[in-house]
């Protein structure tokens, strides 16, 4: 059979192929894009093997691909018309999502869009869609983040034209959750919503809150505190998520303001629990804690982890009532040393939650700090097994502090041995308590670790 008959068969069945496979690629992930116009770019002659998915088409070349044979040899006679794809980009009302549009290219069976991270990039097929499609929404994008588009036209004569590249800007989303809380007459600290897509934060204020905002500062945590503020005077916050610490187009824009009137005012630091910590008290270690403002220590022989709660000790209120009439600016509590011996660490877990939900509901601006269980010596252990659930217990206070967005800090590395009990030389007769010069070095670990929260 010539040629010249078989050619029709074999473009219809490749034409047919080509469909099929279509159909059956699944769109690519998601995010938007700027619009921009399209034009066309040029890939090499048809004569040559289809370039492989999210390949660029080479510079400088005829926007169709077309044989030196079709042109008629050198291309200087009978060129053909130029074919361009016209497109745009934009990002979905949502946000969520990049939204491709383009306009339909006669004699094309099918388009492909594609999308890479950098302009001269590679590029990646993520939808290959039929030849009555001109639009998609790609929903795998990240906020943050700049993406680059173009949209290949697949011709029936086994060319391919391409759009112009698109740029689209990604940015982060507002920032939320934006509080205030007062640290000193003269300072406030500002705490948000971290963003995991942020890679830094920009603090502004103002005096009025329509007014001009000025940099208060820069930060890759998810707080600052503005210092050397006026007292008695109202002050508005914003907080923007940057990528850089350089402007950026893809930072968000600033968050909603809050605003807070600076007062007269000394933070409050409370130590919360049972005997051990009373001991801080006992053994003057509380004075050696260096953190500024006042302390105070809230702590009975014999509470536990439901006591703390419902026991009357403080004249008419319990340990966790008191701690929520202080209103503290911050504190750190330790429980469980007094029913871990007999009861399962979940049951303790339990009430542990209804504590801290307790304090955060009575007194919302306080940071709550769990401190770790201290260990006890290998002795009490075996005279009392239950002390064996304290690595296990740790690890679920440090769960749990997680879950109520609070903060958990292990100190107790320094008095434990080498089979993590408490050391001998550490112990009062019980393998329980600590001895002085345990409240020494527990007093300085926590001073050093308050010091890294403000």
């Amino acid at each position: 059979m010539k040629n010249g008959a078989a050619q029709p068969l074999w473009t219809v069945l490749r034409r047919a192929a080509l469909f099929l496979l279509a159909l059956c690629v699944a769109a690519g992930p998601a995010i938007a894009v700027r619009a921009g116009e399209a034009a066309a770019q040029s890939e090499e002659a048809a004569a040559q093997p289809q370039e492989a998915p999210g390949s660029e088409p080479p510079e400088g070349g005829p926007k169709r691909e077309e044989t030196a044979a079709q042109s008629g040899g050198d291309g200087a006679e009978d060129a053909p018309q130029e074919v361009t794809v016209s497109a745009s980009v934009r990002l979905t009302k949502s946000k969520k999502a990049a939204y491709i549009r383009w306009k339909r290219v006669a004699g094309a069976y099918a388009y492909k869009v594609q999308r890479s991270s950098k302009r001269d990039g590679k590029f990646q097929t993520v939808a290959f869609l039929s030849q009555n499609d001109c639009t998609y929404r790609d929903k795998g994008v990240r906020r943050g983040r700049r993406y680059y588009y173009r949209v290949a036209a697949a011709m029936e004569d086994g060319g391919n034209c391409y759009s112009k590249t698109l740029a689209l800007d990604c940015p982060l989303g507002k920032v939320s959750g934006v509080r205030l809380i007062r640290y000193s007459t003269t300072s406030i600290k500002v705490t948000w919503d971290a963003d995991k897509n942020a890679k830094w934060y920009k603090v502004y204020y103002a005096t009025t809150r329509n007014g001009k905002y000025k940099l208060a500062g820069t930060t890759k945590q998810n707080w600052f505190r503005v210092k050397k503020l006026a007292n008695y005077h109202s002050y508005h916050f914003r907080v923007e998520a940057c990528v850089s610490r350089k402007a950026s187009a893809l930072d968000s824009g600033p968050s909603q303001s809050v605003t807070m009137v600076t007062r007269p005012y000394e933070r409050l630091t409370v130590f919360a629990g049972d005997s051990l910590t009373r001991g801080l008290k006992s053994y003057n270690a509380v004075d050696k804690i260096k953190i500024g403002g006042k302390k105070a220590v809230v702590a009975v022989d014999g509470l536990n982890t439901l006591t703390f709660r419902t026991k009357k000790v403080i004249g008419n209120r319990s340990a966790m009532d008191e701690v929520i009439r202080l209103t503290p600016y911050r504190v750190y509590i330790m429980l469980g040393g007094n029913d871990i011996h007999y009861l399962d660490k979940s049951k303790l877990i339990d009430r542990y939650r209804v504590i801290l939900k307790a304090i955060r509901d009575g007194s919302p601006d306080t940071d709550i700090v769990l401190l770790a269980m201290s260990p006890v010596t290998a002795a009490a252990k075996q005279r009392l097994p239950g002390f064996s659930q304290i690595p296990a217990y740790n690890q679920d206070l440090s769960e749990l502090a997680e879950e109520l967005g609070m903060k958990f800090y292990d100190c107790t590395e320094f008095m434990k041995d080498s089979t993590g009990c408490l050391k001998s030389a550490y112990a009062t007769a019980d393998g329980i308590h600590w001895k002085a010069p345990v409240y020494d070095e527990y007093a300085k670990l926590l001073e050093t670790y308050d010091k890294t929260l403000d």
